[in-house]
């Protein structure tokens, strides 16, 4: 038994411990390599979210409108509905950026019922103002509910009235108007509020929302259309572009160590060195002593003080021979 534990212990350093030596060299070389790689990607990534938060402006902006009128005796409405929105961030930046143009549209959830039926067109109005409340310009769009025949409403009433029994869908008409096609605010004058007035007081909604849309273009475009394939693009420029700064710059430092290192051997060499050519050639002259001569002097000394520590530590041996 003991034979066998030591022919494996000698198998196990003879066969298996040079290759468990490698592979641990080589798992520690991977490791590191690895999280080289894994902090540069995160380098890259983080690059193009910043570049991506400060280049691309926020593509929509869905608003809900909260309606309000003027109400007299109780009973009549003297004012038309009406909605003040404003176009200020929680951080006082503008809703609106500079050098973007944006379209600007309205949405109106109207019941069916037989006072929108009757009442037909209707205008509303929109206005845009800076923060002092001064109209910077205006739109106004022409709506009303489409039409359908007594025969048309009884027979969706009738394909649809399960869903509408149990409250699945309404008899309602969702109404789109268009109040900006391209609108650019003025840099020096920002936009800060929106009113929009439904002029009529008759009009029955649901509810209302504002989408206001960036019009994109060029670069901007391609990033909003194609997200997944410009990340994937930007991330390995940047991490190229990290890899090869990374390159260069342990490249310049290690030329820079290499020429320090020779620097100084070309400081000691002679052949380099024309003032101490002509030191070496001085010293060889009769009557005419250098530092280096007199350190080869010194070196000579100390040698054969060496010599004669080495002959007294002979001589009790030598004497012992001689005595016996």
């Amino acid at each position: 038994m003991r034979l066998f534990i030591e022919f494996l212990t000698k198998y196990f350093f003879v066969l298996v411990y040079p290759y468990y030596v490698t592979g641990k060299f080589l798992l520690k070389r991977l490791i590191k390599y690895f999280l080289k790689f894994l902090l540069i990607l995160t380098l890259s990534s983080f690059l193009y979210y910043t570049f991506y938060y400060f280049y691309m402006p926020v593509y929509r902006h869905d608003i809900p409108l909260d309606f309000t009128f003027r109400v007299c005796n109780m009973k009549e409405i003297c004012s038309y509905p009406s909605a003040n929105i404003s176009l200020t961030r929680d951080d006082k930046s503008m809703l609106l950026e500079r050098g973007h143009a944006y379209k600007i549209v309205l949405h109106l959830e109207a019941p069916e019922s037989q006072p929108n039926k009757e009442l037909g067109m209707f205008l509303t109005v929109a206005k845009l103002q800076d923060i002092e409340g001064n109209i910077v310009t205006s739109a106004s769009k022409l709506l009303m509910l489409r039409y359908r025949s007594y025969l048309l409403e009884i027979m969706n009433t009738l394909i649809y009235s399960p869903w509408l029994v149990f409250g699945f869908q309404e008899q309602l008409q969702r109404l789109r108007s268009t109040l900006f096609e391209r609108y650019v605010q003025d840099p020096h004058v920002p936009t800060g509020y929106i009113n929009i007035e439904l002029q009529n007081n008759q009009v029955q909604i649901y509810s209302g929302r504002l989408e206001i849309i960036v019009h994109l273009a060029g670069l901007r475009h391609l990033i909003y259309s194609w997200p997944i394939v410009s990340a994937l693009f930007g991330v390995a420029w940047n991490f190229l572009f990290l890899s090869l700064f990374l390159l260069l710059t342990w490249c310049s430092c290690r030329s820079r160590s290499r020429g320090e290192d020779d620097g100084e051997e070309e400081l000691f060499s002679p052949d380099r060195d024309p003032g101490r050519v002509e030191d070496l050639q001085q010293s060889k002259e009769p009557g005419h002593q250098t530092l280096t001569g007199v350190l080869d002097g010194v070196d000579e000394q100390e040698d054969d003080e060496d010599d004669t520590v080495k002959l007294r530590h002979r001589r009790p041996t030598v004497d012992c021979f001689r005595d016996e």
